[in-house]
């Protein structure tokens, strides 16, 4: 429990998500000042941010850390949770492993809404394609990581019912 409470503490003040002048934060951080073996998990939570924040994930410049424990970008989240290095550095930073883990599983699930997604509209757009038109631009003519990136506008909620849009409408078209 206290373990918890020290990462969630150094993460709030790497992160600067809470004013560190709050009374509950300063009576929380007394707390760890007053005993030698919650400093040094203090200072183990220290290193390991620095450790964490060291490495780049993307092409977007952010860090590990912004990726995995505090989750500022789902979709470089998606693309990388199924990386088998990810779950070397979970591994690694043992004091952030439930924040990376919990990372990974929302990251997976993310993935797999996308990918459901694209098919989805692949199979709407191929139901309703026209032959006789060729020559026009369509869903098909565009590279598959441009059809995520396009689908990572939408949120899990939208890419779920877009999921159950494409089954109604082959219903209806099949019938």
């Amino acid at each position: 429990m206290m373990k918890l409470l020290v990462t969630n503490i150094v993460k709030t003040e790497h992160c600067n998500a809470v004013d560190t002048n709050l009374s509950g934060f300063i009576q929380n951080k007394r707390l760890i000042n007053e005993s030698e073996q919650l400093k040094e998990l203090e200072q183990q939570c220290h290193k390991e941010i620095e450790e964490i924040r060291s490495i780049s994930v993307g092409e977007n410049g952010k860090s590990f850390f912004d990726i995995f424990v505090l989750q500022k970008d789902i979709n470089t989240l998606a693309r990388c949770a199924n990386n088998p290095n990810i779950v070397l550095c979970q591994d690694k930073f043992s004091m952030y492993s439930s924040f990376i883990e919990k990372s990974i599983k929302e990251g997976k699930a993310r993935a797999k809404l996308l990918q459901g997604a694209v098919e989805s509209m692949d199979e709407i757009f191929e139901s309703n394609q026209d032959f006789h038109q060729e020559s026009h631009i369509s869903w098909f003519h565009l590279p598959q990581e441009v059809r995520l990136m396009v689908l990572e506008n939408l949120s899990n909620t939208d890419l779920t019912k877009l999921q159950s849009l494409q089954k109604q409408f082959l219903c209806l078209y099949l019938s």
